[in-house]
């Protein structure tokens, strides 16, 4: 409540004393009313401008008596507004005392505003793309696949991310005197929920998930056909993740994944059934990717 109330008194009207350029992700009335909470109440003296350059904030504040104070801040998480309001009400608390400037400066240059400003801001946008080897569990009887899986995501809206996979799968087990070899390729897709916990992002929903799994029996015994079976089938998933950054552009990518396939894929061997690709499946997913966007 602090927050609305802040926000909604005089001081915080738009154009006031705080000036926006250039930063459509940013959103204006949040970073005021975060700026206003920090300062504890103190009206604002003088103005205030945020300009945003390449990879950084630059914060400029001026008050009352013409004594000038800036400074450059880097971009830091999906969601600035918290942190530039802390650093922006310190310039505005410290320059309340600031000396008289001791000769009028000029006018200092200022970028013009853009021609047709967006009504809102901008949604900040974060893509992703990764390599990843991944592990699944699977089948009647159950059975333990490897294999890797190219992932592509994306930010599509402040709290929506999307992504898209490919991914390959191979594996066998013994039953009895036997031996099965399965190989699996899987596309699919989510729509996930994002939430920032400081630098990471936690991706949260569900999907579904399409491909062909194939089936060769190999024999112990001499003088013995392995047969071969395969087929497509599908089924929806739920996912949970996380992204990392271990860098300016590098992350660490991991996703649990737990779904139910709900055609089932079965081979067959004199009549008998010896294994049935369905059900309950569960992969996990562990890989580096390289961010892009803001």
């Amino acid at each position: 409540m602090a927050i609305v109330a802040l926000a909604l008194s005089p001081a915080a009207e738009p154009g006031s004393w705080l000036e926006i350029v250039q930063c459509p992700e940013l959103d204006a009335d949040s970073l005021r009313a975060h700026t206003l909470v920090e300062l504890g109440g103190l009206d604002p003296e003088g103005d205030a401008t945020v300009r945003c350059e390449e990879d950084v904030f630059v914060v400029r504040v001026q008050n009352v008596k013409g004594a000038i104070s800036t400074r450059k801040l880097s971009q830091i998480g999906e969601v600035p507004e918290r942190y530039l309001a802390l650093e922006l009400a310190e310039l505005i608390a410290s320059a309340r005392y600031a000396p008289a400037a001791s000769a009028p400066a000029a006018t200092p240059l200022r970028n013009p505003p853009p021609v047709a400003a967006p009504r809102a801001p901008a949604p900040a946008r974060r893509g992703w793309t990764a390599l990843s080897a991944r592990v699944e569990l699977t089948g009647k009887p159950t059975l333990l696949t490897g294999g890797g899986s190219l992932a592509l995501g994306g930010r599509v809206w402040r709290y929506l991310s999307l992504r898209a996979r490919l991914t390959g799968l191979g594996g066998g087990r013994s039953l009895g005197e036997d031996r099965v070899r399965v190989g699996a390729l899987w596309g699919s897709a989510a729509a996930l929920a994002s939430v920032d916990a400081g630098p990471v992002a936690v991706h949260a929903g569900a999907g579904a998930r399409v491909g062909g799994v194939w089936m060769r029996g190999v024999p112990r015994e001499s003088g013995l056909a392995g047969l071969q079976h395969g087929g497509l089938t599908w089924g929806p998933f739920g996912a949970v993740g996380v992204l990392a950054p271990l860098g300016r552009r590098l992350a660490f990518v991991a996703d649990l994944d737990v779904g139910y396939t709900l055609r089932a894929v079965r081979g067959t061997q004199g009549g008998a059934l010896v294994l049935s690709y369905a059900g309950v499946w569960a992969g996990l997913t562990l890989g580096l990717g390289v961010m892009f966007g803001r």
